[in-house]
């Protein structure tokens, strides 16, 4: 399969599974604001509590639950987009070398996003401290990071690209 192929199909099912977590937060956010992030981004046993007591038990860890097929779906995107990316660049391009670090850095979200969710079960099931609180809230800090690092390059890319071809043109 050539890589725009599998670029465009990594995009539709990171897109799918992006709309189907945006209707199923519909439903389930009515009761919470700022939705998950708020258990995954509580600090301490007290904020978590607090986050916990506003979730329905069931709705929580459907969600949870969902959100694990989501993350190969935008990790594989991630991966063909820097990829094909890196494909469009010129061959001594610093971002070319820099594509190569990227590439392992496309699946760090894949194992941030479900060690912090294997950990966020264990804690909705009641079975946390402060530590596993803590650790949750550095693998998704990780994990937001790491995706902000790719959206970065992939954004720098494209306008190298667009300024190489507009450069060429003239």
């Amino acid at each position: 399969m050539f890589l725009k192929s599998k670029w465009y199909l990594s995009f539709a099912l990171a897109g799918l599974g992006f709309i189907i977590l945006q209707i199923l937060g519909l439903f389930l956010n009515e009761k919470v604001g700022g939705g998950i992030l708020t258990l995954e981004l509580a600090w301490t046993s007290e904020t978590l509590n607090q986050s916990l007591t506003r979730w329905d038990h069931n709705d929580l860890i459907i969600k949870i639950i969902f959100d694990l097929f989501f993350i190969p779906a935008y990790t594989y995107f991630f991966y063909t987009s820097v990829q094909l990316a890196s494909s469009f660049l010129k061959t001594n391009s610093f971002l070319i070398r820099l594509s190569k670090y990227l590439i392992v850095l496309s699946f760090m979200p894949f194992a941030f996003g479900y060690s912090k969710n294997a950990i966020l079960l264990m804690t909705v099931s009641g079975y946390y401290n402060e530590q596993s609180i803590q650790i949750t809230f550095i693998l998704a800090t990780l994990k937001y990071m790491s995706i902000a690092l790719i959206f970065v390059y992939l954004i720098v890319s494209y306008f190298q690209i667009r300024f190489t071809k507009s450069k060429n043109l003239l």
